[in-house]
């Protein structure tokens, strides 16, 4: 078996902050450092493709080992949620009818405390983006635990993504994407890895 990784576009712009716009929320200036273009989406892509992911979708963690600047990360993101687009985004996303958006709002209740709800798991994303989905935040070897768990439950495709979703896919290509090869769950689909045959002067 191998994992099958997707990674995200972020057809809304992008930022090291939370861009709203998708899944039915307003689209916000506000973080918008990054616009969408092709040029961009396209950078954003070949990573992810070079990186060894199967597929950038377009849409319907933190740059070290330790599990502490991903918390961080995840702590500055919801301290950008002012509680007036909180409460407007959750009003919004209320009124849907989809279950996974049902589910996801039950995890988080539209609060702010209690937002780790499983080791590694934040659903704090929730509170201002629309759609059934939570982060992984930790370190390279916590999330990779946590998706050796998913893969032991048979779950073995992801779509994932992060804020700046370049630097994201390069911290989870880059920092899981080996430690889940190394224990024989993923590899790469192109059927390369980079190795010191592929780094210049190191041979």
């Amino acid at each position: 078996m191998s994992l099958t990784f997707h990674w995200f576009l972020p057809t809304n712009g992008d930022s090291r902050h939370v861009v709203g716009g998708g899944h039915g929320t307003p689209a916000t200036a506000s973080g918008r450092d990054r616009p969408p273009t092709v040029a961009y989406l396209s950078q954003i892509a070949s990573a992810a493709e070079d990186l060894g992911f199967v597929g950038a979708l377009t849409p319907t963690g933190a740059w070290c080992e330790d599990a502490w600047p991903a918390w961080a990360e995840a702590d500055r993101l919801l301290a950008g949620f002012d509680a007036e687009t909180v409460k407007s985004v959750q009003a919004g996303l209320a009124r849907r009818e989809s279950e996974g958006q049902r589910r996801m709002l039950a995890l988080h209740g539209g609060g702010r405390d209690g937002l780790e709800i499983h080791p590694n798991l934040w659903a704090g994303i929730g509170l201002v983006r629309g759609g059934a989905g939570t982060a992984l935040v930790g370190s390279h070897e916590e999330v990779a635990e946590r998706i050796k768990e998913y893969a032991a439950l048979g779950i073995e495709e992801f779509v994932l993504s992060g804020y700046p979703h370049l630097e994201e896919a390069y911290w989870f290509g880059e920092g899981v994407l080996p430690r889940l090869a190394g224990e024989g769950l993923w590899e790469h689909p192109a059927g390369r890895w980079a190795d010191s045959a592929q780094v210049p002067f190191s041979g």
